[in-house]
């Protein structure tokens, strides 16, 4: 995994000597220091002596949950979205929500900055507590669970939605023998006959479910460019890439343009495009930037880290469940170096040493 990262380092330097004139200078000593921080993190912990136990991970999760369902509270009692940005303005408020009938939701952001954010942050701990609950028969953590539920439900996020969805499937799924899960199937499509009932009696909801979060994902899928919302300039993005990609000779699909010559390359192109940084997807914006040699440190740092997850191991799967719904939303997002992404890195690093001396012992 180091050596990946510094190949990745090394190749963001090369491209930044070669290509100075060509690239997004700001961003590209950005992506550069975030690059040698996360291998200082990585580094400093695997030489440290410190580990982590399945207590450990189970004190995470519980800890993501309070803090989110924590920032939920905030939000709905005292409308103020509780965020790094936003910690210490009491006056902040987002006009962001949904309208059922007459009445005004706001939409249910956590301690990021947007819904869609909150898609790797809900996802492991909703896998942890359903197989706590379902499989392992600890019913005093249901509450755990449902709080879960409820803050995907208020996201109205249709990366949430999907991403949790995939999730949940899978879930199911590898634990299909279990009688509990075959009747929480059962009960979870009779709320879903439910909700379709409520959706197509009210307008409002209608519109919203079936447009606004089927449409944007169906629009993703189909590229189709006249969707508008947060997918429209998303989409464009997408487009704008894979042309540039596709525009590229042989050294540069090997090497890329350098880190932030798309992000200047688009600023050019003007309307939407023009605040890019990178792509809305990390492996086109990769191999836009750093090329074949880029994309194969991502996934070499993934295939590593997925040797690290034990069989039928509930919290490495738990940890590495989260590390997965990153992989996915990178789909849609450019930021390889967000930071809950490493330090879900850091502990399923932490994990594997302690159950790797545990085991030795």
């Amino acid at each position: 995994m180091l050596l990946s990262l510094l190949i990745n380092l090394l190749i963001t330097v090369m491209g930044m000597s070669l290509n100075f004139d060509n690239i997004n200078v700001n961003f590209a000593f950005k992506y550069m220091l975030r690059n040698v921080l996360n291998i200082l993190l990585v580094w400093g912990f695997i030489v440290s002596g410190y580990t982590y136990t399945k207590d450990d991970v189970a004190r995470l999760v519980k800890f993501t949950v309070c803090l989110q369902a924590f920032s939920f509270v905030v939000l709905y009692l005292f409308k103020h979205y509780w965020f790094m940005g936003s910690l210490l303005d009491l006056s902040y408020y987002r006009d962001a929500g949904v309208y059922i009938s007459s009445f005004w939701v706001p939409r249910f952001v956590g301690t990021c900055s947007e819904p869609g954010y909150l898609a790797p942050i809900l996802t492991f701990p909703l896998f942890f507590y359903l197989n706590r609950v379902l499989i392992n028969n600890k019913m005093n953590e249901f509450k755990y669970l449902i709080t879960c539920i409820i803050m995907v439900i208020f996201t109205f996020s249709a990366a949430v939605y999907v991403f949790t969805g995939i999730i949940a499937v899978y879930f199911v799924l590898s634990n299909i023998k279990h009688k509990r899960v075959i009747v929480s199937v059962l009960v979870a499509l009779l709320f879903a006959f439910m909700f379709l009932f409520v959706i197509f009696s009210n307008p409002d909801i209608e519109d919203y479910v079936v447009n606004k979060t089927f449409g944007k994902v169906l629009a993703f899928v189909t590229l189709s460019e006249g969707y508008m919302a947060s997918s429209s300039d998303r989409i464009q993005q997408l487009i704008s890439c894979a042309e540039y990609v596709a525009n590229s000779n042989g050294l540069q699909l090997l090497f890329g343009h350098g880190t932030g010559a798309y992000s200047l390359y688009a600023s050019n192109l003007g309307g939407m495009l023009s605040s890019a940084e990178e792509a809305y997807n990390i492996y086109l914006s990769t191999v836009a930037d750093r090329g074949i040699l880029g994309l194969s440190c991502i996934l070499v740092i993934v295939y590593t880290l997925a040797k690290m997850v034990t069989k039928n191991d509930l919290y490495s799967e738990t940890i590495f469940v989260g590390i997965v719904s990153q992989l996915l939303h990178w789909m849609i997002v450019g930021n390889f170096w967000l930071y809950y992404f490493w330090y879900e890195v850091v502990i399923l690093l932490g994990y594997y040493k302690g159950e790797k001396h545990i085991n030795i012992k």
